[in-house]
């Protein structure tokens, strides 16, 4: 199981993920934290 981790939740949290064996990422891991959000009609 993966999990990706969105931006009003701690990146301690993926990390905690992490040390159990679970792939996580954060979305500041991946450069999605400064992104725009946008909604597509």
């Amino acid at each position: 199981m993966k999990f990706l981790i969105d931006n009003q939740l701690p990146l301690a949290l993926s990390r905690f993920l992490q040390a159990q064996g679970l792939e996580s990422r954060h979305v500041m891991d991946l450069g999605l934290d400064e992104v725009a959000e946008r909604i597509i009609v």
